[in-house]
C-alpha cells in the first residue's frame, strides 16, 4: 500500500489508470521532472512572497514601456550565467524596480533561481543589525549574503545611516562587494541617480573604489 501511494504521488495523473512498465529509467525521468517542478514552484512562491504587489504586472504597452523598450529589453533578458549583473539607475517611474522583479520572475518559472533581494533600506539595517551589545558580528552575514549566487538591491542611494555609522557601512558594502567580484557573482541593482549623478555623487575617496567595484559586478543601464 505504501509503496502504490508514493508511486502515484510522483506519476502523471493521466497515466496512473494506464498500464506502465516501471521500470528503472522511467521512475527515474519521473523523480527528475518532478524535483524540477518542485524547485520551480518553490522559486515563483519566493518571488511572489517577495514581490511588492505593485512590482507584480507588467504592461510592456505602457508609454513608458515603450519610451525605454531598450534598456528594458537589456533589463529582461539578462543572462544569468553572466558575472556581471546590471545598475539601473534613472529617475523615478521609468520601470527601473519593476523590470528587474519582472527579470526575477523569469529566473524563477524557467531556470528555478531563487535570487535574494533587499530594498538598499533593509540590507543596510540588517547589516546594523549584527551588532550587538558592542559586538561585531557583521562580517559573517556580509560574507553570506555576498556568497549567494545573484542579489538585487532596490534603491541604492535612498538608505539612510546614521553619520557615525557611515564610514563603517560602507566598508563593510565594500567588502560584500570584493566577495562578490573574486567569486565571480553578479549584482542586480537599481538607483534613483542618473548616470551623471552617480558618477559625479561617488567621487570622494571613499566611494571612488566603491564605484569602480560596483561597475566590476554590474553592467550599467541607463534610463
Amino acid at each position: 500500500m505504501s509503496e502504490t501511494l508514493a508511486l502515484g504521488s510522483l506519476i502523471p495523473n493521466e497515466l496512473l489508470n494506464q498500464k506502465i512498465e516501471l521500470t528503472p529509467d522511467y521512475m527515474d525521468q519521473v523523480t527528475s521532472d518532478y524535483i524540477k517542478q518542485a524547485k520551480r514552484d518553490s522559486a515563483f512562491q519566493s518571488w511572489r512572497q517577495k514581490c511588492p504587489i505593485e512590482y507584480q504586472s507588467f504592461d510592456v504597452n505602457h508609454p513608458n514601456s515603450l519610451k525605454y523598450n531598450t534598456q528594458l529589453n537589456k533589463v529582461l533578458n539578462w543572462n544569468h550565467n553572466s558575472k556581471k549583473g546590471l545598475i539601473s539607475s534613472g529617475t523615478s517611474n521609468v520601470g527601473k524596480t519593476r523590470s528587474m522583479w519582472q527579470l526575477i520572475k523569469r529566473l524563477a518559472e524557467n531556470n528555478s533561481i531563487i535570487v535574494q533581494c533587499y530594498s538598499a533600506t533593509k540590507w543596510f539595517n540588517a547589516l546594523q543589525e549584527n551588532v550587538r551589545y558592542g559586538r561585531d558580528d557583521a562580517y559573517g552575514w556580509v560574507e553570506a549574503v555576498a556568497k549567494r549566487p545573484i542579489v538585487f538591491i532596490d534603491d541604492f542611494g535612498q538608505q539612510a545611516l546614521m553619520t557615525n555609522k557611515e564610514d563603517w557601512a560602507f566598508g563593510y558594502f565594500m567588502q560584500f562587494l570584493d566577495i562578490r567580484v573574486s567569486n565571480g557573482l553578479p549584482l542586480l541593482m537599481t538607483t534613483n541617480l542618473t548616470a551623471k549623478e552617480f558618477s559625479q555623487g561617488l567621487t570622494s575617496l571613499r566611494n571612488e573604489p566603491m564605484l569602480r567595484r560596483l561597475l566590476d559586478v554590474c553592467e550599467p543601464v541607463n534610463f
